[in-house]
Parts: structure tokens; C-alpha cells; sequence
């Protein structure tokens, strides 16, 4: 809770495309529109007013949202911008393509 920006290292020189998985689920009791943020990745807005609590199928069942082509040489940025509230989020996956 309250994770602004991570960056992640990726350990190459050339560019490369990566899949990137990240994980969502919603710790505190919040209603629907008590936690929203933005989800920036390599600069990048990939999430626009991002609920966590409306995104779920039912309360206190994650949300995953995958990104298949995301770019990046040295490393991969991740930035979570709020709106209403602190951004969370409950896991990254980083996967070479």
C-alpha cells in the first residue's frame, strides 16, 4: 500500500519485449471509488482510473491485468499514480519474450 514507483532491472543491453503481469487485490475494506490510480508502465498510461475494488469479479478475489509487449533494455519502470486514496498493488511479473 502506498507504492508509488519500482523499478525492476532487467540485466540486458539490447532492448528486449517482455510480459508483464501485475497483481491486484483490494487489503482494506474500501468501497468503489475510495482507491483509484493510475498504472504508468515505461512511461507508458496502461490503466486509467483503476479500481480495484469495482474491477473484482467479488470481494477479495485479485485482479490480474497482463501487458504481452512491453519494451525496455536496462529496466522496467513501473509508476502507480493516485487519484483517490494510496495506489496498491499485490504482485509483479516480469517475463522475457
Amino acid at each position: 500500500i502506498g507504492l508509488t514507483r519500482v523499478t525492476i532491472p532487467t540485466n540486458k543491453t539490447q532492448e528486449t519485449q517482455y510480459m508483464v503481469r501485475l497483481f491486484f487485490a483490494e487489503p482494506e475494506n474500501l468501497k468503489v471509488g475510495q482507491r483509484v490510480f493510475d498504472v504508468i508502465l515505461q512511461g507508458r498510461e496502461v490503466l486509467a482510473n483503476f479500481d480495484i475494488t469495482a474491477e473484482e469479479p467479488a470481494r477479495g478475489i485479485g485482479v490480474v491485468r497482463e501487458f504481452p509487449a512491453i519494451k525496455a533494455t536496462t529496466q522496467i519502470t513501473l509508476e502507480l499514480k493516485p487519484s483517490i486514496g494510496r495506489p496498491v498493488i499485490c504482485g509483479i511479473e516480469v517475463i522475457g519474450l
